[in-house]
């Protein structure tokens, strides 16, 4: 989200592998929603949040993953944003306005309200996981009953729903089929629910869920997991490199879902060098640092070109990204934990 801006022209001089990389990194979304689908089936298939105490444990320990670092966010974009918004429409215009956002975002309905995403675009996602943990427990319920047979046809018709969806659109209105992203004369509401509205990416999530679902019906088939990590690796990266201009909102939604599925399967396969290495302590707590790395990275970058600067492009941009990464690690281990630990705590003693 900021490195082009934040190095200018230059950062079309880089190689045309790497800006396709970068320019599509955009296909992680969808496979960040099968992940969730996939690990939460996996950890829970054998103790399903079932009875009412069940059930709120499950949603307080998912709200204490997610929220805490997600509201720091917004506090530390809240004054700039606001700065922005007085600037541009006066002092009481702009409080309202970041009333209004700030509420939204607080509720995580700023994927269902994206005229309110200017607080922090990025963590519209986060609206959608929240809807994905809302209806997981009922959705686990159900795959849980399912045959060998009727997972498949549920992958697929999981898949081919987003299909439906996303390739109806573009066949209706061509200008959706367009990169760099430019919907024309389209209605952003359309465009925004198209992109962004949770009941469109539920598909992927559910793809996630019955891919566990499958995964358990195989009990003893399990593959070479460094096989199918590399060949997932490798088959997605040969599809971003062929110069086809894919259809942005496929990007984001069904469309590598399958090659996805093998990064799934392989990073649960049989252990081999690579998921070894994948499962050291320090890789995994990269990892787990990821979440706080994603939701803050737009407000620090704000907040680094604001008190740093972006004089010298590149520099600033390594020295930003290597303080983002020591940032989100500490915030990591010695915030989220902690505060995550104590929330859940304190509902278990409640009850």
């Amino acid at each position: 989200h900021l490195l082009p801006g934040w190095v200018g022209v230059n950062y079309l001089l880089w190689p045309r592998m790497l800006l396709n990389l970068l320019g599509l990194a955009c296909v992680g979304l969808p496979f960040f929603y099968a992940l969730s689908g996939f690990v939460l089936y996996y950890v829970y298939r054998e103790d399903p949040p079932r009875e009412r105490k069940k059930l709120f444990l499950f949603w307080v320990k998912r709200f204490a993953r997610i929220a805490p670092t997600f509201y720091l966010s917004l506090l530390l974009g809240i004054w700039p944003f606001l700065q922005e918004l007085i600037a541009a429409h006066g002092t009481g215009p702009g409080l309202v306005r970041t009333a209004l956002y700030l509420i939204a975002n607080l509720f995580f309905l700023s994927a269902w309200l994206p005229f309110t995403l200017n607080f922090n675009f990025p963590t519209w996602s986060i609206s959608v996981e929240i809807f994905c943990y809302l209806l997981f427990p009922f959705l686990l319920q159900r795959a849980a009953r399912l045959s060998r047979a009727e997972t498949w046809f549920g992958l697929a018709c999981a898949y081919f729903t987003g299909a439906v969806i996303q390739g109806g659109a573009v066949l209706i209105w061509p200008e959706l089929a367009h990169w760099p992203y430019e919907p024309g004369n389209l209605s952003s509401n359309l465009t925004n629910f198209l992109q962004l509205n949770p009941l469109v990416h539920l598909p992927e999530f559910l793809f996630g869920v019955l891919l566990g679902r499958l995964w358990h019906l195989q009990k003893g088939e399990r593959p070479r997991g460094d096989a199918c990590l590399l060949g997932g690796i490798v088959l997605l990266i040969l599809f971003l490199e062929t110069g086809i201009r894919w259809p942005f909102l496929m990007l984001t939604s069904f469309l590598f879902l399958p090659l996805e599925a093998l990064l799934l399967w392989g990073g649960a396969g049989r252990r081999g060098a690579l998921t070894e290495w994948l499962e050291r302590p320090r890789v995994v707590l990269l990892g787990e640092s990821t979440y706080a790395m994603y939701v803050l990275h737009v407000p620090l970058g704000i907040w680094w070109a604001k008190l740093v600067g972006t004089g010298s492009p590149y520099w600033s941009f390594l020295g930003y990204f290597a303080m983002l990464c020591l940032v989100s690690v500490m915030l990591h281990l010695y915030f989220e934990v902690p505060l995550r630990t104590r929330l859940v705590r304190i509902f278990e003693e409640r009850k």
